[in-house]
């Protein structure tokens, strides 16, 4: 239903405000754009960043905005009427932004350097607690990578031989597990209502769907590549979107366990994925530095 020119290369960082009426997207080119939903008009434009941007998420009241950047920096930017300021605060390299929690007063970051999971407070942009991957896990087994559960209080792990964990993200206490008959895979989405999982199996040329109230069955997609591993659940846990090699986005009905739609039009690999919180529309970005808004309906 629309799109336009958003950066001039990749668009990594993509994300709607709480109440949907603003999208904000961040690109290769180290700038944050933040436009009116639906429409060209440009309603805010944020620098500092000093290499590319990997990932974006809006606070619980929409008016800060989390960024995170190749140039091993997060930053919190002020996005409320009338203001143009921003703090930064360092973070290891090789830092991405998982997702916020449900209130969004706190953002999960993974550091893939030395394997240490960080949640971070984004009103002071302070760590409340770091846990490395290796002690997560039941019996001290360890995790494969960790995800944020959307819209409840809980993140989800994947150990080496499957195991699904769930814990808490304030105490890091496990809650339950589920094991898995696929092994070797990292989570790359989670539905809100944590019983599908979007993965990946490593060394990542194939992509995986699992319900976790069937786990003896594991639907494999070929097309699904870590290349362009974005992807996302509706809020109502109804529909998963993911990119396929050819640069389509597939629109799969879970409950159906069928495709709904491909939706066509991206020329390049696509790099970020999200839908509008009351779950009517799709926004895609991709390498070529277009965005793309779809009417999920």
């Amino acid at each position: 239903v629309h799109k336009f020119k958003a950066h001039p290369g990749d668009v990594k960082g993509l994300a709607f405000s709480p109440d949907g009426t603003r999208l904000a997207t961040g690109g290769i080119d180290q700038v944050i754009r933040i436009w009116e939903t639906g429409t060209t008009n440009l309603l805010a434009t944020r620098t500092g960043h000093e290499n590319a941007i990997w990932s974006i998420e809006f606070s619980g009241n929409g008016y800060q905005l989390a960024s995170s950047s190749m140039d091993r920096t997060a930053r919190l930017w002020d996005v409320g009427p009338g203001s143009a300021t921003n703090r930064a605060f360092t973070v290891p390299t090789r830092c991405m932004t998982k997702g916020p929690l449900p209130d969004r007063n706190a953002v999960l970051i993974a550091d893939h350097s030395d394997r240490n999971i960080h949640l971070w407070g984004l009103s002071e942009g302070q760590p409340l607690w770091t846990i490395p991957l290796a002690r997560l896990g039941p019996e001290g087994q360890g995790l494969q990578d960790l995800n944020i559960a959307p819209q409840s209080q809980s993140l989800a792990g994947v150990s080496r031989n499957g195991l699904v964990c769930f814990f808490d993200p304030l105490t890091g206490a496990l809650l339950r597990s589920v094991q898995m008959a696929a092994t070797n895979w990292d989570i790359w989405g989670i539905s809100p209502d944590q019983r599908w999982l979007l993965g990946c199996f490593l060394p990542g040329k194939c992509g995986l769907l699992c319900d976790l109230s069937k786990p003896s069955q594991v639907r494999r997609i070929p097309e699904y590549h870590r290349a362009n591993a974005a992807a996302g659940f509706s809020p109502d846990s109804r529909l998963l979107a993911y990119p396929t090699t050819k640069h389509d986005v597939i629109l799969w009905d879970l409950a159906a366990n069928r495709e709904r739609a491909t939706l066509k039009g991206h020329r390049w690999w696509i790099f970020s994925l999200g839908f509008s919180p009351n779950g009517k529309w799709l926004a895609s970005g991709g390498a070529d530095g277009e965005v793309w808004l779809w009417s999920v309906d």
